[in-house]
Parts: structure tokens; C-alpha cells; sequence
């Protein structure tokens, strides 16, 4: 199996960054296309706020995860990952302030997820010794 040809290190880094796991999704799901993930990403959201979904809540917090654990997408997928950030971050500033009491979100995901974001970010930027995207 591939898992068992990893050396530990591998099979560490790819607990920790799912950036393989993004990039599977996007093949099989997506057909590759990073707009379609985002188009998925952005829908989702809607659906939940429009018309109170909890499954499309549940879709749209799984894909934040997935997103926010690929630290390495930032430079296989720059693009893709500026993009999701600023959804994110548009989803967020427009959501109403209830959400974030909501026992849905409370202390949870959303915290680690923006968390791993910033981390993942400034990595990146330290190691390029400039701007991000």
C-alpha cells in the first residue's frame, strides 16, 4: 500500500496537512476545476444561511476544515487558497452576529480553522521572506 511505503515523516506531514486529501477532492468531485470547489464552498454557505440546512452547514464547515488544514495548498494552489480565504472572509464579515453565539459555532471549528489559516499563512511567508499571494 502507499501508506505503508511512506517513511514517518510522511505519514505525519499528511495528518497534519490534508493537502492531498484537497487535491483527491478535487479531482473526483471537482474535475480538477478549483472554481467549482469554490463555486461549492460559497453555495453551501448560502444554502445554509438561506434556508437554515444543517447538512449544508455540515458541508460548508467540512470544506472549511479541509481547506484550512492544507498548508501546503498556499503554494501548490495559491489561487485557489487566496480565493477561498476571501470567501471566508466575505461569508464572515456578512454573517449575522448570531452565528457566532450559535451553538453551532461556538468555541469551535471556525476558531481552529482561521487559527490553522494564520499559521499556515505566515509559514509560508516566512519562508518566501515576502508577501503571500
Amino acid at each position: 500500500s502507499r501508506r505503508a511505503a511512506q517513511t514517518p515523516e510522511e505519514r505525519t506531514h499528511g495528518e497534519l496537512d490534508h493537502t492531498s486529501t484537497l487535491e483527491l477532492y478535487l479531482r473526483r468531485r471537482c474535475g480538477g476545476n478549483a472554481k467549482r470547489l469554490l463555486g461549492e464552498f460559497q453555495l453551501a454557505f448560502a444554502t445554509f444561511l438561506l434556508m437554515s440546512s444543517l447538512s449544508a452547514f455540515e458541508h460548508w464547515k467540512d470544506m472549511v476544515v479541509l481547506l484550512a488544514s492544507s498548508a501546503e495548498a498556499f503554494s501548490t494552489r495559491p489561487g485557489l487558497m487566496h480565493n477561498f480565504v476571501a470567501s471566508l472572509e466575505f461569508q464572515l464579515k456578512n454573517a449575522q452576529e448570531d452565528f457566532f453565539r450559535d451553538q453551532i459555532c461556538a468555541g469551535s471549528f471556525l476558531h481552529h480553522a482561521v487559527l490553522r489559516l494564520s499559521e499556515s499563512a505566515e509559514a509560508l511567508r516566512e519562508a518566501k521572506g515576502g508577501p503571500l499571494l
